[in-house]
């Protein structure tokens, strides 16, 4: 039998939110993809600033750090909610959501980037002409 790979999976962490407890979980690769999509001007915007920690994340993106904190509390929906738990509270959140979702970020990073030099080598560099559509194609 091969490894029971819910066994490698972080336990979620347990957060104290004043009136009670909830458990945060690590996202997964589809729910960082959308969010990533669907922010993608102010994710990039954020990240060429000189300040990208988890204080600016949430002063300068709200609404970006609401999602993933309901998303990690899987209180999808209820995000009017999330928005009144105490700034304090959710800063910690966001920390313990990084922890979980990327367990050794410069490992990551180094990946990401990898995996990132090796997709721009597979995509022709010729110039691209317009679709019917509007959006861009590599010309053959």
């Amino acid at each position: 039998m091969g490894v029971d790979l819910r066994t490698l999976i972080p336990a979620p962490r347990t957060v104290n939110l004043g009136n009670g407890e909830a458990a945060i979980t690590g996202l997964t690769l589809e729910q960082l993809a959308s969010l990533m999509g669907e922010h993608a001007a102010e994710i990039q915007a954020f990240l060429s600033s000189k300040e990208t920690d988890v204080t600016a994340l949430v002063t300068k993106l709200p609404d970006l750090a609401v999602k993933l904190i309901a998303m990690g509390l899987k209180a999808e929906g209820q995000e009017d909610v999330v928005r009144q738990i105490p700034v304090a509270t959710q800063i910690n959140i966001l920390l313990d959501l990084w922890e979980l979702s990327v367990p050794d970020p410069k490992k990551f990073m180094a990946r990401l980037s990898g995996l990132s030099d090796a997709l721009k080598k597979l995509v022709p560099s010729a110039p691209a002409s317009q679709s019917p559509s509007g959006n861009q194609l590599p010309s053959e």
